[in-house]
């Protein structure tokens, strides 16, 4: 070892397995990549390594491992943990994922054959320590306590992964009420059932711990029995000889003691320099972390060492400023020249559908940047707008870039490639598409010029960028980034056969949603605001009469409160039990209703409650003060099926069939002229699932025009389908979307609130009339297990790697997925279909479409063309795409969106 050093060196050492296993069940086993594979444990054991890095902002570390029995132990004692359930193959098969993850941050591993790792790192801290140097020790086993000293520190899990504590020799006499150097005699006197290492019956953490304090070593207890109660004594005089065994147990071993023991003297012989980390190659790290989506890991690796992270290659460019006349027209001719044109736009934040304060163009490697700050927004759009119009356009997240360009006069008519959009069809379940991670994993690349400043922010979305000394190249820079992303893309969507999907479907729906965001929808927002006023004064009555019947005043929606009114003060009897007390969940207070008045009155107010808070008040805030509509977001890229999600408000959650929803509904209003019309699919996921399983009985049944959910639960109960009353019709239908979203027997008694057997008995009903529904499926599941994808009817694929888990309620979540995938998927692509279709029937009209809602478009229409243009509409979906039936579209109008009728 080096000499003591004056400047005193701070030394890691982990305890690999022991983190390795904290991890692994402390996070949820379904933490995994897209391609399958589980990463609980090295994405924990990763975390925790991180974050001692960045408390300690230390360069010397290493890491212990277990290999092989540990010998000498089990000689102590054989029993050694006996009874532990052999690791988990999830377990397992990530220790060699840590190793690499070790091996990539070039950070020394030790392990000696038939050693624990505790004995490892307690030789290589006593060593350390020894000589000067301060050493942390990185564990979730507790034994090391017995290893803190002047020099020694424990770091320790007190909860989870993140939750850590530091202990010094203060601390662990803080902790337990005595020293490091008594560690040995408590902990043999409480045992360690984890391990088959039994201590003295009667005697926990609490009474090991006085026992310590009093007697301080186990012979001194021995000495004073007689001071103790008898079934005390009793217990201690019979354990006697199996403690002083179990202290010679934990006791770590010594150096001296693996030499005896076979090891080689010369392994421990190195100096703390031997234990420093090498320089980090990012370009591997990020391979690596890329392949295991630890996204946010890599991120605070490169805030840990961000000269390092620097290092790695980032774009050759050229980035010119434009500035004057003659410059924006020379700009104006490439861009009118290119075969094709990137683009990046800089615009306010809050605003998408302001024009750009800023654009860059890339062409041959070269980056354009125009501001309106410097040449004028009028010299700036006049000379370019025609040429952006034109050109056809590399963008990424072209819907707010196409927004912005309208505001300019210089809304594109070609959009080549959305980098965002081709991304989300490659890997739908990726979750981030930004530029930056879009750079990093397509082109191994930094977002930052050769020899300048890396980019630090979320530069996917333009406006995100402040005016910096070196603005023009940030914007710049993303435009190159774009240019370079397009082929490599383009190519991926080709060879996965999605690129007919992506030009012909994806690309020309984000023209529409650009549309419909601008034009947003009217709101009768006095109408709300009137709503609101009428539902508090019902709440408060609803209040009133709960504080009654409840004895007094107490927070409604605090379930601690409410628990304490329900089961304490009036000895409610509930079914269901959490962590915290017994539940007061929906299903809870729905099975209590007959019990007492006061459960319908609060499950009353929370409807009430809810319906105030989530809309009537919180829409109006959100209505622009200019146009006096609201401007919802509608969202491409995020539902893995395909499936267009919303925000701003998320329409999607406005209950469809409740009188609640009706009245949320009546708030969208056409403008004074215009007519509100709408049109919805009519069972679109059942007629899909007749095309795709081709069961000859379903697809006859729709080109007839028969009643599926009449039809299904007839032969279910086996009577006459005139014998099907509306309840009797509403459990067919609730069947028959079940078995189309994968639901079995459980869930669709939990949904209908039958037993499980009469549940089955419905399924087995709706596949005995539609045979080849069930070989459908089944051929779907064993498909995608085989290919590790679903298709829908339009090849859009979605990843089901649940399918190739261990754990049975992990791959039975993959079946159904499996099973709705396709439906759903093919669906939302038909929903997407006919909003392209339908643009394409109103285009030179008045008419505009201004929500997508599940399975509705809704649309605002000049009054005196209301009949031509539900026609048009009507056409362009039910035609949009050839099924072997008919989609059937219902057609309705009226003064606002709750009272339209045919």
């Amino acid at each position: 070892m080096s000499p003591p050093s004056k400047n005193k060196r701070k030394v890691l050492l982990l305890d690999g397995h022991s983190l390795a296993y904290r991890a692994f069940y402390a996070l949820p086993p379904d933490l995994r990549t897209s391609s399958g594979q589980v990463t609980n444990a090295v994405y924990g054991f990763t975390g925790m390594l991180i974050k001692a890095l960045q408390d300690h902002k230390s360069e010397y570390l290493a890491v212990a491992f277990d290999k092989g029995a540990p010998l000498e132990r089990l000689a102590i004692r054989p029993e050694y943990k006996e009874q532990r359930v052999s690791a988990p193959d999830e377990f397992r098969q990530q220790l060699g994922l840590i190793r690499e993850v070790l091996e990539v941050l070039t950070i020394p591993v030790f392990e000696v054959p038939n050693v624990e790792a505790d004995d490892i790192i307690f030789i290589l801290g006593s060593r350390i320590s020894s000589e000067g140097d301060e050493v942390i020790v990185v564990t979730a086993d507790r034994d090391y306590f017995q290893m803190v000293g002047t020099n020694v520190k424990l770091m320790m899990n007190r909860r989870g992964i993140s939750d850590t504590v530091v202990y010094d020799v203060a601390g662990v006499k803080q902790r337990f009420g005595f020293g490091p150097e008594r560690y040995l005699d408590y902990a043999a006197l409480r045992g360690d059932p984890s391990d088959n290492i039994q201590g003295v019956p009667g005697v926990g953490e609490k009474t090991a711990s006085s026992l310590v304090v009093k007697y301080e070593t186990l012979e001194n207890i021995f000495e004073h029995l007689d001071e103790l109660t008898p079934k005390l004594r009793a217990n201690l005089a019979e354990a006697q000889e199996r403690l002083l065994i179990n202290r010679e147990f934990f006791r770590f071993r010594s150096e001296q003691d693996l030499v005896k023991q076979g090891v080689d003297a010369d392994y421990f012989e190195l100096t703390v320099e031997d234990l420093k980390m090498g320089d980090w190659d990012f370009a591997q790290i990020r391979k690596l972390f890329d392949a295991l989506e630890f996204r946010i890991l890599y991120e605070r690796l490169a805030e840990y060492r961000p000269e390092a992270a620097g290092t790695a290659e980032g774009f050759e460019a050229d980035v010119v400023e434009v500035g004057g006349k003659k410059q924006l027209e020379d700009l104006a001719s490439l861009i009118a020249a290119a075969p094709k044109v990137s683009l990046a736009v800089k615009g306010d934040p809050s605003y998408s559908r302001a024009a750009p304060e800023a654009i860059a163009v890339s062409i041959d490697r070269t980056a354009y940047v125009a501001r309106a700050a410097s040449v004028g927004k009028k010299e700036l759009w006049n000379a370019l707008a025609p040429a952006l119009k034109a050109a056809p356009l590399n963008l990424h997240g072209s819907k707010e870039v196409i927004q912005r360009l309208k505001a300019a006069g210089a809304e594109p008519e070609n959009v080549a490639m959305d980098a965002e959009l081709g991304a989300y069809l490659i890997d739908p379940a990726r979750g981030s598409y930004t530029l930056v991670d879009l750079a990093r994993h397509y082109l191994g690349r930094e977002l930052r010029i050769e020899g300048g400043e890396e980019s630090t922010g979320d530069v996917s979305q333009p406006s995100l960028l402040d005016d910096e000394p070196e603005e023009e190249d940030s914007l710049g820079l993303q435009a190159v980034a774009v240019a370079e992303l397009a082929d490599v893309l383009a190519k991926e969507l080709r060879d996965r056969g999605l690129w007919d999907l992506f030009v012909d479907l994806e690309i020309p729906l984000v023209r529409v949603l650009a549309r419909i965001e601008h034009t947003g929808v009217k709101i009768d927002v006095d109408y709300l605001n009137g709503m609101s006023k009428t539902l508090g004064g019902e709440l408060a009555e609803i209040e009133k009469q709960i504080y009654d019947l409840a004895g007094g005043p107490f927070n409604i929606g605090s379930p601690p409160q409410l628990r304490e009114v329900l089961y304490e003060r009036l000895q409610l009897k509930p079914s269901k039990k959490t962590k915290t007390g017994f539940s007061t969940d929906a299903s809870v207070l729905e099975s209590l209703r007959d019990e007492h008045p006061i459960i319908d009155l609060i499950l009353r107010h929370r409807e009430r409650a809810k319906l105030k808070s989530t809309y009537l008040d919180a829409l109006p805030p959100l209505v622009d003060a200019e146009t006096r509509r609201l401007h919802c977001r509608f969202n491409q890229t995020v539902a893995s099926t395909g499936r267009l999600s919303s925000d701003s408000p998320n329409l999607q959650n406005i209950p469809i069939r409740t009188e609640e929803g009706r009245q949320i509904r009546r708030a969208f209003i056409p403008e004074e002229g215009f007519t509100m019309l709408v049109a919805d699919y009519s069972q679109i996921e059942l007629r899909i699932l007749a095309h795709l399983s081709r069961d000859e009985e379903l697809v006859d049944a729709f080109n007839k025009g028969k009643d599926i959910h009449r039809s299904s639960i007839a032969k279910a109960l086996g009577i006459d389908e005139s014998e099907v009353t509306p309840d009797l019709r509403s459990i067919g239908k609730m069947v028959s979307y079940g078995v189309t979203y994968g639901m079995g027997p459980f869930g669709l008694s939990q949904r209908l609130r039958i037993p499980v057997d009469q549940a089955r008995t419905y399924i087995d009903g709706f596949f005995a009339l539609y045979p080849g529904v069930r070989k459908f499926l089944d051929g779907v599941v064993e498909q995608a297990t085989e290919e590790g994808f679903t298709t829908t009817m339009l090849g859009r694929r979605r990843y089901v790697p649940e399918l190739k888990s261990r754990n049975p309620r992990v791959r039975s979540l993959g079946e159904r997925q499996a099973l709705n995938a396709p439906i759903q998927g093919s669906a939302a692509d038909i929903m997407k279909l006919a909003m392209v279709e339908s643009d394409k029937a109103i285009k030179g009209t008045e008419s505009r479409m201004v929500m997508t809602v599940h399975d509705e478009l809704v649309f605002e229409v000049p009054s005196a063309e209301i009949e031509q243009t539900a026609k048009a509409v009507k056409d362009a979906m039910e035609n949009c795409l050839e099924l072997s039936v008919p989609l059937k579209v219902d057609i309705a109008w009226g003064p606002n969106w709750a009272e339209s009728k045919g």
